[in-house]
Formats: C-alpha cells, structure tokens, sequence
C-alpha cells in the first residue's frame, strides 16, 4: 500500500461507495465513451489497475489529485513537488475513520483474492 495509487483508491472507494466491489449489483452503470470527457477523461488513464470501477464523480477526485500533483510540481519542483502532494494526500486519507480504511481495505483485499485464483 506504498504506491499512490492504492492509497488513492483507498478514498475513491469510499467515494464511489458500495459500487466499489465487483460484487456489488451488475446493474450498476457503467462509464460510457461520451460521458467522460475533458478532466474527467484525463483521469481515466488506461492503465490503471482500477480504472474499470470508476465512476463520473471518482473520476473527479482523481482529476482534482492530478491537479494538485501539477501544481505543486510547479510550485517546488517536479520530484519534491510530487512527494510533498502524494504524502499530504496519504496523510489526509490516513486522518480518515478507521473503519472506512478498514472498509476499503477489506474490498481491495476480497478483489485481489479472486484475481489471484484466477
């Protein structure tokens, strides 16, 4: 859980709310090409391992942390400013209830397990 991303996720499923399981209700819709534009779809990056679970409003946080990344590269440099924003941002997710870390946590945990038994 060092990596940005996974420390990210861990306040993006609590955004996305129940939606953030794979075994929450199939009827849930899901992100449409047209939908997702300018900010939004620049957030969605391709590769990311939780890019399919997203929703319009988790795009967003997620483009709000990109920008606070940028700008803060811009303000003290590309390396310093990048770790100042990542480690304030796991410091605010840290600050979090326990029990929503907990919550998100055990939905990544059940996620990783049955990709690894496939």
């Amino acid at each position: 859980m060092t990596e940005t991303d996974n420390v990210l996720e861990i306040l993006l499923r609590l955004v996305r709310g129940e939606r953030a399981t794979p075994f929450s209700s199939q009827s849930t819709p899901t992100l449409s090409g047209p939908s997702v534009v300018g900010p939004l779809l620049s957030a969605l990056t391709p590769g990311s391992a939780h890019a399919s679970q997203q929703t319009h409003v988790s795009l967003a946080v997620m483009a709000v942390f990109r920008m606070t990344i940028e700008y803060a590269q811009k303000a003290v440099g590309q390396e310093k400013g990048k770790r100042q924003a990542e480690e304030r941002v796991g410091e605010i997710i840290r600050c979090l209830p326990s029990h929503l870390i907990y919550k998100s946590l055990d939905g990544i945990f059940k996620e990783w397990r049955v990709e690894k038994k496939r």
